[in-house]
């Protein structure tokens, strides 16, 4: 289904990997923006967001590689998460398209390995649930840092949404990962500790707790 060497995850790490970079609070814009993948360096080349009355918004990030100039056209159902990766288009230098589908609407295609499955014991809330309310919570921080502002102000109003307020307690760099570790307040009628922790690496959920 992949080209040889890659998997579902060489492509679900580019643009969570771009999230990571821009929640840097030392973070400047810059002219040039390139994030490692297993593809070779991708370029950052430009952002846009496609709504159509009735359904549900299309995110979509365009990358080129940098050595073969192949373009890479990544598309999340409304922001940036592992289980919103709805699609990426690939056009090489011949103007092949290659096209993968992870997900379309409540539908799964395709096995996706950067969602968080590991059993935790957090009272009555849902890991899934939590999850995605952190990356939509990152999303909204991160990307208006590199978007029009028409589009940060869609941000603006995503964020509202989110289950859980979220905190960033740390962030830091440990042999080229980027560590974030996020909080965020819960009811104790939940869980009884009344917070929670999640821990990521290079924009993929590695740890939850309290």
């Amino acid at each position: 289904m992949y080209p040889a060497g890659l998997t579902s995850l060489s492509f679900e790490k580019p643009v969570l990997y771009f999230l990571s970079v821009l929640l840097d609070d030392k973070f400047e814009p810059v002219n040039e923006m390139i994030i490692p993948s297993d593809m070779g360096e991708l370029l950052f080349k430009s952002m846009d967001l496609f709504q159509d009355r009735g359904k549900i918004p299309l995110l979509k990030l365009d990358f080129e590689e940098v050595q073969n100039k192949s373009l890479f056209e990544f598309q999340y159902f409304g922001h940036v998460a592992p289980q919103k990766f709805h699609s990426v288009k690939v056009v090489k230098d011949d103007e092949n398209l290659i096209e993968h589908t992870f997900a379309d609407v409540n539908k799964d295609c395709a096995k996706l390995e950067a969602n968080y499955d590991q059993e935790v014991s957090l009272g009555s809330i849902d890991i899934k649930i939590l999850c995605g309310s952190l990356y939509l919570w990152r999303s909204c921080v991160a990307l208006p840092k590199k978007c029009e502002e028409s589009l940060s102000k869609y941000f603006g109003k995503m964020k509202t949404v989110s289950r859980y307020q979220w905190k960033m307690e740390s962030y830091f760099v440990e042999n080229d990962i980027i560590v974030e570790k996020w909080s965020c307040v819960v009811p104790t009628e939940s869980y009884d500790k009344g917070s929670v922790t999640v821990t990521l690496r290079n924009g993929i959920v590695d740890k939850i707790g309290s």
